[in-house]
């Protein structure tokens, strides 16, 4: 990937990858959970790291429950893989000489369970969100991205690329990030319901789909 290339999120994950269509019918259903009443995203929801991935885990758990609702396959079948966590943002991952703070990570459930009190190593990463007041992504925060991905490619030899966030006081950025550099959407704003639709879709797949379908090689190295 060459930097500074953009790229859309329907590239990512598109409807085919989830069995189902991602259109206004389906986000139209979680109207009054956490979308408002103009199929919104509320930006006070990403004031900090802990209500961020309060939020985000929240809108998994309701598209589950959505899902499982249905009594219809494959909508019934789709089970979360992934959560975000903030519970370790002040603790350098282990694994590496290198000290970096995870922010907010996304990571794996295990046994369908989250991960609390232990510590989080780098082969655990599965992507970064990174966060500011700022109305533009401050340069910093790609930078710090960067840094965290490579650490994960050197723990995670076999993943192919790594689906990051970059969330502003106004909107957000997807970077990808692989082996050869970095390619990022242009700036979505939570202002517009274009903005809420790639955001749905991103957290839908970052959560539900198996790991071939997003840089990883279905490979679930043992925790320590």
């Amino acid at each position: 990937m060459a930097s500074g290339v953009f790229l859309g999120v329907g590239c990512l994950f598109p409807s085919e990858d989830f069995g189902f269509p991602i259109n206004e019918q389906f986000i139209a259903r979680f109207r009054g959970t956490f979308l408002n009443d103009s199929y919104l995203i509320d930006p006070e929801n990403f004031i900090d790291n802990d209500r961020t991935c309060v939020f985000l885990n929240r809108m998994i758990s309701t598209i589950t429950h959505f899902l499982r609702s249905r009594n219809q396959p494959p909508l019934n079948d789709i089970r979360p893989l992934r959560y975000f966590t903030s519970l370790h943002s002040n603790k350098p991952i282990l694994g590496s000489t290198m000290k970096r703070k995870p922010g907010i990570m996304l990571v794996r459930l295990v046994d369908n369970c989250i991960i609390n009190e232990e510590p989080l190593f780098w082969h655990d990463a599965q992507g970064f969100i990174e966060q500011t007041c700022e109305s533009e992504v401050p340069i910093r925060m790609i930078e710090t991205i960067i840094s965290k991905a490579y650490l994960t490619f050197t723990a995670q030899p076999e993943r192919d690329f790594i689906i990051n966030l970059c969330i502003t006081g106004e909107g957000f950025r997807v970077i990808v990030i692989d082996h050869a550099g970095s390619v990022e959407t242009s700036p979505m704003s939570f202002a517009d319901y274009f903005g809420t639709v790639p955001l749905l879709r991103l957290v839908m797949g970052l959560a539900f789909l198996p790991d071939m379908s997003w840089g990883g090689r279905d490979y679930n190295p043992p925790r320590r």
